[in-house]
């Protein structure tokens, strides 16, 4: 298990240094409330033994977390669906004829889409988005 020292932020991305000066970095759109905070709630931790802890933003981050994810940027699949959160995914799911927990595990990093389903996600988001261009209330 690594010990982050010392966290600063650029950009969308979290860097930790360890005690040994080893650099570690992920994106933090896996993090919602850390894309919505301001600079000063981000700069607003605590470190403890095992993470870091905002508590202005009730966020928590384990130090392990930064070998998992380490210089891992979201594929563009999930930067789409990190930086547009305001879409339910059981929802969306449904309309995708898919299986919410995948898409969520999708979303997330723990499984790996086949390019053959990244395509069939597209498409059927493109559909969808064709289908909200016939809306009218008039």
């Amino acid at each position: 298990m690594i010990e982050i020292k010392k966290i600063w932020f650029d950009g969308e991305w979290l860097f930790g240094q360890d005690k040994e000066g080893n650099v570690y970095k992920q994106s933090i759109l896996w993090y919602k409330r850390l894309v919505d905070a301001t600079p000063e709630q981000r700069n607003n931790y605590e470190l403890s033994d095992e993470g870091m802890h905002w508590r202005c933003i009730d966020e928590d981050i384990s130090f392990d977390s930064f070998v998992d994810r380490n210089g891992v940027e979201p594929t563009p699949m999930q930067k789409f669906f990190l930086s547009h959160r305001e879409f339910n995914i059981g929802g969306l799911a449904k309309i995708l004829n898919l299986n919410p927990s995948l898409l969520y595990d999708y979303i997330n990093g723990w499984k790996t889409p086949s390019p053959k389903r990244v395509e069939e996600i597209q498409n059927g988001l493109l559909h969808y988005a064709q289908s909200l261009e016939q809306v009218s209330f008039a």
